[in-house]
């Protein structure tokens, strides 16, 4: 009897340690592999929102790992703007360049007409 209750205590033991591990795989392992792969990704310069679907399903869990996958949505957003602005600036210097060669370019040709 003492048996019967040691190996039924042991197989319990063994359950609740794989229900545990599948608990903690689930809420904490997987979500913060996901966290990891979006940091990678943004490290590498890739800021595409496609991308990011997978880490967006934990955007919304009201512990840690939600309110660091909102904060790497909200970095993500903030460098795709400030990305949007340098681009929007370099076209206005790119635009402003070649409006300045062309009227030099006609200062120079009156100039030669002149002399």
């Amino acid at each position: 009897m003492v048996i019967f209750a040691l190996v039924l205590a042991v197989i319990g033991i063994v359950v609740l340690v794989i229900v545990l591990s599948l608990f903690v795989r689930r809420r904490l392992v997987v979500p913060i592999g996901d966290v990891s792969d979006t940091l990678a990704r943004f490290a590498d310069l890739d800021l595409d929102k496609d991308k990011g679907a997978k880490v967006r399903e934990h955007q919304y869990r009201t512990d840690e790992i939600g309110s660091m996958v909102g904060s790497l949505a909200r970095m993500a957003n903030n460098l795709r703007d400030m990305v949007g602005k340098i681009n929007g600036a370099s076209q206005s210097v790119a635009a402003t360049s070649e409006e300045l060669t062309a009227t030099a370019q006609k200062y120079i040709a009156r100039c030669r007409q002149g002399a």
